[in-house]
């Protein structure tokens, strides 16, 4: 005789659970000559090993009766949500945009940001803590936009920015040491670019010794219309040489 086997299986019901907000503060930047601001987030990091506060990478647009200027605002906020800092920072005659930043691990932060100066774009990055100092990366003729920062996994303090060149046709990536100088830096083409390309990066990782950078793609097709596709490459972050080829996800 055959014994039949039942089971009865219970759906089970999750409840979320929610809790409530620690804080919740606007931030608005002050001081002449600000009339109104226009405030986007862009990143934001602890500021230290443990939960006593953030810091925040802002892009504002200050307008007064007569100029418009583009400025990197950057404040600090407690536990509390209370800000412990709070300043601007930008190039005279330029216009600034914040892309990301990063904790240096003697806490001091860098900042990822595009200068633009009469059509002449630049990726700007400048470091504030213990360590200070403000350098512009451009290519002649070209124009370049930071969109990432990350510290390498390697013995000594060194990072990696990805960024774009030629108005976001081409993947450019360029490695910094802790006092900003300049270690290497490549351009990255698609070995079979289509019509109309365009690359950004919008995330990295980096995995032992690889760079993983992952971007969003826009061409055309044969008939003309918009592709939307994601594009992910590894560099050796030693070297800058390509790890992982291109590769493309429609």
């Amino acid at each position: 005789m055959k014994k039949l086997l039942m089971f009865f299986i219970i759906p089970a019901i999750v409840f979320p659970v929610f809790t409530a907000a620690q804080f919740m503060k606007d931030y608005r930047p002050t001081g002449s000559p600000l009339v109104s601001s226009t405030v986007n987030l862009i990143s934001v990091v602890e500021a230290t090993a443990t939960a006593a506060g953030s810091s925040r990478a802002i892009n504002t647009i200050q307008e007064s009766a007569a100029v418009v200027t583009n400025d990197v605002w950057v404040h600090a906020v407690n536990a509390a949500g209370n800000v412990t800092f709070s300043r601007r920072y930008g190039i005279a005659g330029t216009e600034e945009t914040a892309a990301a930043l990063i904790r240096c691990p003697n806490g001091d932060f860098i900042y990822a940001a595009t200068t633009n100066t009469a059509g002449i774009q630049s990726s700007w990055l400048f470091r504030v803590g213990i360590i200070n100092w403000s350098f512009r990366y451009f290519a002649a003729g070209n124009r370049v936009k930071s969109y990432c920062i990350k510290k390498t996994n390697e013995a000594v303090e060194n990072y990696i920015i990805a960024a774009s060149i030629n108005s976001d046709r081409r993947l450019l990536v360029f490695k910094i040491n802790a006092a900003g100088g300049l270690v290497w830096n490549r351009q990255y083409v698609d070995p079979a670019p289509p019509v109309g390309l365009t690359d950004i990066p919008k995330s990295m990782l980096i995995n032992r010794d690889t760079i993983v950078i992952a971007g969003n793609r826009t061409s055309l097709s044969t008939a003309g219309a918009t592709l939307r596709d994601l594009f992910v490459i590894g560099i050796n972050q030693a070297t800058g040489a390509i790890s992982h080829p291109y590769r493309v996800i429609d």
